[in-house]
C-alpha cells in the first residue's frame, strides 16, 4: 500500500512539474550575455565597452566590445547580441567559422527547432532567434535577434 502511494505521488509530481520545451532549453546567450539582461549587470560582467552608438529605434544603445555588439531596447536590456569573433558563441559550437553540420548536430541534441533557408540557418527562440549568416556551409555571422 505504502509503494502504490509512492508510486503514485511521483507520477503526480512529474505531471505538476511539467516542463515546456522552451523551459528546457538553455537561454539565448553569447558571450555570457543572457537576452534580458539589464545593463548594469553587462557592465559589471564585461566592464566599459570599446565604443558605443545611440539609435532613436527598438535598439537605442549599441555597445561594441571585443568579442561581442550588444544592443539594449528601451528599457535597458540585452535585445541583440552580434558575434565579432568565434569566441562569441550561440550555445557552445555555433560559433564563426563552424560548419554548418556542427551546427546542427548542437541543435538537434539540445531539442531546438531551426531552419535553413538559403543561406542562413534560424534557431527558434521565444521572441528571439538566433540568425547565422552562411557561406561555403561555415558560420559567416552569428546573431541573436528580438521582436519589438
Amino acid at each position: 500500500m505504502l509503494l502504490l502511494l509512492w508510486v503514485a505521488s511521483l507520477s503526480c509530481a512529474q505531471v505538476g512539474g511539467a516542463v515546456s520545451r522552451e523551459e528546457r532549453l538553455a537561454p539565448m546567450e553569447m558571450g555570457g550575455v543572457v537576452i534580458g539582461m539589464q545593463r548594469m549587470k553587462v557592465l559589471s560582467f564585461l566592464g566599459k565597452p570599446r565604443s558605443e552608438r545611440v539609435f532613436e529605434n527598438f535598439i537605442v544603445l549599441e555597445a561594441a566590445y571585443i568579442n561581442l555588439i550588444i544592443g539594449f531596447d528601451e528599457s535597458d536590456a540585452v535585445s541583440e547580441l552580434e558575434a565579432r569573433t568565434s569566441k562569441a558563441c550561440l550555445l557552445k559550437k555555433i560559433c564563426q567559422g563552424a560548419t554548418l553540420l556542427e551546427m546542427q548536430a548542437e541543435l538537434e541534441a539540445g531539442g531546438y527547432l531551426f531552419n535553413v533557408i538559403g543561406d542562413v540557418l534560424y534557431v527558434n527562440g521565444d521572441g528571439c532567434w538566433g540568425e547565422v549568416r552562411l557561406s561555403a556551409g561555415r558560420a559567416r555571422s552569428v546573431r541573436i535577434l528580438c521582436s519589438p
